[in-house]
């Protein structure tokens, strides 16, 4: 049974921003922003949990649970904020 290299997280992340915000959307510079804001909350919360520096992520650790629950936080933070 063939063995799947781990493809690292940073160069796809970096295609993102540059060929899909920029290049493909035009996205402003508000928009690049805000993505990477929320990238980088993301790649701390999955340090806290998963105890993984974003040197040692591939794209297989951002997985469906990683990202609900770091969603559940962020919405909770959100309406927590706004009650206020």
């Amino acid at each position: 049974m063939a063995q799947t290299v781990p493809t690292p997280l940073a160069p796809l992340v970096q295609k993102f921003f540059a060929e899909r915000l920029i290049s493909q959307f035009g996205a402003s510079s508000n928009t690049i922003a805000s993505y990477r804001d929320t990238f980088r909350l993301l790649l701390e919360f999955a340090d806290v949990k998963r105890r993984l520096t974003s040197n040692d992520m591939d794209i297989s650790d951002i997985d469906s649970e990683l990202f609900a629950n770091f969603s559940n936080i962020r919405a909770r933070t959100f309406l927590d904020y706004n009650h206020l």
